[in-house]
């Protein structure tokens, strides 16, 4: 994941299908998701937190910790990864989570950076 640090403020955050979304005033996105779902296995990202309320503040980091391996039925696997959005007025935590037959398995998470589509080329 690459190295995300920012002296523009938050202005738009959101969480949606597994993709966190956020604006910068510099007309900046950045879109968090993970993205490598293969055939036999189930993705999907979600948070306890409120994007919201990093609006205002500067994105100061994008850090994946471990998470635990959780209970899964039918002899398959249940992964989690956790990535903290940090900024100067505190962070949110995502949790990534892969349930899988056992052939597959990780994460793949990507940091998109593009411009917002109000913003100048």
């Amino acid at each position: 994941m690459p190295s995300v640090k920012s002296d523009s403020k938050i202005i738009a955050a959101s969480m949606s299908l597994g993709c966190l979304t956020l604006d910068l005033e510099d007309g900046t996105r950045l879109e968090v998701f993970d993205d490598k779902q293969e055939c036999c296995e189930i993705r999907h990202m979600s948070t306890d937190d409120d994007a919201a309320s990093l609006i205002g503040s500067k994105l100061w980091g994008i850090e994946v910790k471990d998470g635990p391996d959780l209970p899964a039925d039918n002899d398959a696997y249940h992964e989690t990864q956790f990535v903290e959005i940090s900024t100067d007025d505190g962070f949110i935590t995502l949790v990534t989570h892969n349930e899988h037959n056992g052939y597959y398995s990780g994460f793949n998470l990507m940091v998109e950076i593009s411009r917002t589509p109000e913003s100048p080329a």
